[in-house]
């Protein structure tokens, strides 16, 4: 297991995340009709995270409407989890029995600032996590200047990988997230409220 994501690891994760979801066929066609160089290219090491992420967002909402584009992010988001816990070792060790024994607070705590510390380094993008208040955090996202069409969707990439990050660190617990772009401010926010299950 690598501790290092590098930049050409976060493309190949979110190009699988992608084929998974959509298939091969469509995730090619991604790489044709964008700037993206393909994995075949001696270039595509040099993609950001922001322009790749971005990119995808913008190419996903020329092909479908804005709500099953941020669905279809949504669901990359998800299946990318799976990707960076089995190359990321750092990611990974949230799921030890060391991790999950400590008391749900305490395990949120150390989890959210530790995955978002590392998806700054691997993404790119300008991550923060915030406790906004008992079992409620707020992940803000920076906008990058990449973002093409002014429909910024792109968290939604990051919506999903949270769904499903809060899930694996604890089945147990109902999750409430949600997202919101304040256009006059410079962040997109993921709020992330931990309730007891009912």
């Amino acid at each position: 297991m690598d501790a290092e994501i590098d930049t050409s690891t976060f493309f190949g994760i979110v190009f699988s995340s992608l084929m998974e979801i959509l298939g091969r066929e469509t995730a090619d066609e991604f790489i044709r009709d964008t700037d993206i160089p393909g994995q075949d290219s001696v270039d595509y090491d040099q993609v950001k995270g922001t322009q790749l992420v971005s990119e995808l967002g913008d190419w996903l909402s020329g092909r479908y409407d804005p709500l099953s584009a941020s669905g279809v992010l949504i669901r990359v988001g998800r299946s990318s989890l799976t990707y960076l816990r089995r190359l990321d070792e750092e990611i990974a060790s949230l799921g030890n029995i060391e991790n999950r024994l400590k008391p749900v607070d305490r395990r949120f705590n150390y989890s959210l600032e530790i995955l978002g510390a590392r998806l700054q380094e691997i993404s790119g993008f300008q991550i923060n996590i915030y406790q906004e208040g008992h079992r409620e955090y707020n992940l803000k996202i920076g906008k990058p200047d990449v973002a093409g069409s002014g429909l910024f969707i792109s968290p939604y990439f990051f919506f999903g990988l949270m769904e499903e990050f809060c899930v694996w660190l604890d089945s147990r617990k109902d999750y409430q997230i949600s997202y919101r772009d304040i256009e006059k401010i410079e962040k997109a926010v993921i709020n992330i409220l931990i309730r007891e299950m009912e």
